[in-house]
């Protein structure tokens, strides 16, 4: 890999003898160039590099559950999924809780420790009168 250059994807026979053929005659320059999404240094291929990364060591875990700590599969797989789960959610709802205490609107301060008024009757003999009309 360089700073500019050009990936291009070997399509001949994997065979030992004909790669180091094509590199002995300078076959890499009739490679058509690969798509930039595509290159090993792309910000695609580096996440899917971590996505990998992070299969491999799942799969390491569940390895260690089911042999060394003796887990059934079945419960191994629950752990590994269940647990991520709740955590996300959990980690969520705390999210979003302390964002609202922090930037929620706050309640004016001369309606706080009050309960809603409620709407009064009319008695006999009373007019109600609109504000509007006032």
């Amino acid at each position: 890999s360089g700073i500019n250059a050009e990936y291009g994807t070997y399509q001949g026979p994997r065979a030992v003898d004909t790669w180091k053929q094509f590199l002995l005659d300078g076959g890499w320059d009739s490679l058509e160039p690969m798509s930039w999404y595509r290159r090993p240094g792309s910000a695609t291929m580096t996440m899917f590099g971590y996505l990998v990364s992070f299969a491999i060591r799942v799969n390491d875990l569940h390895d260690y559950l089911t042999k060394e700590a003796r887990i059934p599969v079945v419960l191994s797989i629950i752990i590994l999924i269940a647990v991520p789960m709740i955590a996300m959610i959990t980690i969520f709802l705390v999210t979003v809780w302390s964002i609202h205490s922090v930037f929620g609107k706050p309640k004016p301060v001369h309606t706080i420790g009050m309960q809603r008024a409620q709407p009064r009757s009319v008695s006999e003999g009373e007019e109600v009168v609109d504000k509007k009309e006032q």
